[in-house]
């Protein structure tokens, strides 16, 4: 190894990783030793790359080295500082090649503090790198095959590996099993080892009492995910994590078997190296992960139960009933979609197609944000809509004083458009005075000049004198372009007078995008505003809309939806 010498200081960057958060101290540790490394090697660290809880296999997650990958062999620094060779990477000697191989093409090095340089030049530096990686990667197999033992033991145990559900707290055991203390909902406590859990019905009424209210209503009403979620949002209620319900989050609590007293595990196998199999083996993982399959360890009574089990099945019922088997393909285009906006929350409205069971097919608009529970369920008829618009554009076209207003509104802006010219033009002017002001100095200059002097005036001259020609010829461009435009402003009236004709016509083409880019040349927004068909309701329907072009027209839609 060839050492650099004191007044030639070597570019360096430090790779820092830690693989979980519970390695806090790990970070400024890596760096102070680093710190020591590059007085050791006369470096001058110029980068620190850091990647935090993030495993040594997970490379494309590791943003950090991904950089540090880039800036290296963009020539940013020569020379890599890590901790161990673990901290760079912990792929095995197939992928981790794929890294080092350009990197030695940079002609960039990797030095740490516990293996010293690593020499990828030779094939004895290479042998012992790639054993060593080997060994670095089989470390994770080693501890991912640990792991699911570990699991298994504690699945069979009736261990909970998560937070309990929304509506169950834990309370806290000691090595003696005397209860030391209840973590509520909301709150986090980190047992030391060796205490236990014990699962509980929580004391908050609120939270046991919405559980309840969310399988009664949907097993025994004829509601949907959508409009639980909005009564609970409506009421103020907010999830575990404090946020507002959605679809899915009533649909998880739906069919939580736990709220039944039961524990399940192994209804996954998310295991990268190995995970348990679905006869409780632990085997190697090769292909996808497989998700909702059948549990391995079910264990009834395991703690107290939130839901009977009769009303538990008939949620599960109410569930499988509306899962579709396949997408329902979509009958006709929705040129309207991106346009339409709920009056109520903001959100975008979606088009839908409902098949009744009679085989009717009908088009709808929905406002999404009511598909995931965070505003009411509002829909329109897509048919409805479309004609409503189509024939404000044609009433609008044929109002008195239409025409002229388009008219003006165009010219207003050609107007605006050749103001912006003249001044330009003026600017221009501005330009050619001072260079016609510096080339009379300059030729009253050259009469007093030295005869050395001569020729280099004349060459100034010269350059001015090109550039006055230049701003001439630009200003004669814009003049001409003025004209043209002033010109044009009627032919620019009627092709908006056509476009806005043809509306109706498009509107009803084949081709949606056709359709879509027609509405978004006439409107910027079209608001949907809803009222309750009748007091007390949750029925709706469409009261009024506003259409937005340059400026907001009202127009009332009439009672029928």
């Amino acid at each position: 190894m060839v050492r650099p010498s004191k007044n030639d200081q070597i570019l360096a960057a430090t790779c820092i990783r830690m693989s979980s958060t519970q390695q806090e101290a790990s970070p400024d540790q890596q760096r102070k030793q680093l710190a020591e490394l590059a007085k050791k090697y006369n470096a001058r660290i110029v980068a620190e790359y850091f990647d935090e809880g993030i495993s040594g296999v997970a490379t494309s997650k590791r943003r950090g080295f991904l950089q540090m990958l880039d800036d290296a062999k963009a020539g940013k620094f020569e020379l890599i500082l890590a901790w161990d060779q673990d901290r760079f990477s912990r792929l095995d000697s197939i992928d981790s090649g794929e890294i080092i191989a350009p990197l030695r093409r940079a002609g960039v090095r990797l030095v740490t503090c516990a293996q010293g340089e690593i020499d990828w030049t030779s094939f004895a530096g290479r042998l012992v790198f790639n054993v060593a990686q080997e060994g670095k990667n089989q470390f994770l197999h080693d501890l991912s095959r640990n792991m699911c033992r570990s699991l298994l033991q504690r699945g069979q145990a009736g261990v909970l590996f998560a937070k309990p559900p929304y509506g169950y707290e834990r309370v806290v055991l000691d090595n003696a099993g005397r209860e030391v203390r209840r973590v509520r909902h909301g709150e986090t406590f980190r047992k030391p080892k060796g205490w236990t859990n014990r699962i509980v019905i929580a004391d908050d009424s609120q939270l046991v009492g919405t559980v309840r209210w969310l399988f009664d209503e949907f097993a025994h009403k004829d509601c949907s995910l959508q409009s639980l979620a909005i009564e609970l949002n409506r009421r103020g209620v907010k999830t575990s994590r404090g946020k507002a319900w959605r679809h899915d989050s009533i649909a998880e609590i739906l069919s939580n078997r736990f709220y039944t007293g039961t524990y399940v595990f192994g209804k996954s196998n998310l295991g990268k190296f190995n995970h348990i199999s679905a006869t409780g083996e632990i085997t190697k993982t090769r292909g996808g992960r497989v998700k909702n399959r059948e549990p391995i360890i079910v264990l009834e009574n395991h703690h107290d139960a939130l839901v009977d089990q009769a009303t538990f099945e008939k949620a599960q019922q109410r569930l499988q009933s509306r899962r579709y088997e396949k997408r329902r393909p979509r009958t006709k285009s929705y040129p309207m979609s991106g346009l339409l906006r709920c009056g109520h929350c903001g959100g975008a409205l979606s088009g839908s197609t409902h098949i009744a069971p009679n085989g009717t097919v009908r088009r709808y608009y929905y406002c999404f944000n009511g598909t995931r529970g965070t505003c009411s369920q509002f829909r329109v008829s897509a048919d409805r809509i479309e004609a409503l618009v189509t024939g404000f554009v044609k009433d609008a076209a044929e109002r008195p004083g239409a025409v002229a207003a388009i008219k003006a509104e165009v010219r207003r802006q050609a107007g605006r458009k050749a103001g912006a010219k003249s001044t330009a033009s003026k600017e221009l002017a501005a330009q050619i005075a001072k260079v016609e002001s510096q080339i009379k100095r300059g030729q009253e200059n050259l009469l007093l000049a030295d005869p050395q002097d001569v020729q280099a005036c004349q060459a100034m001259l010269s350059t001015w004198r090109a550039t006055r020609d230049e701003l001439r010829a630009a200003i004669d461009a814009a003049e001409s372009l003025q004209r043209r435009s002033s010109d044009g402003s009627n032919q620019l009236v009627q092709k908006a007078l056509r476009e806005l004709g043809r509306l109706p016509e498009r509107l009803s083409a084949v081709n949606s995008a056709t359709a879509r880019d027609a509405l978004q040349a006439v409107f910027a927004r079209v608001t949907l505003l809803f009222h309750p068909r009748r007091e007390g309701e949750r029925r709706f329907e469409l009261a009024r809309l506003v259409i937005q072009s340059k400026e907001p027209i009202h127009f009332n839609a009439g009672n029928r939806t």
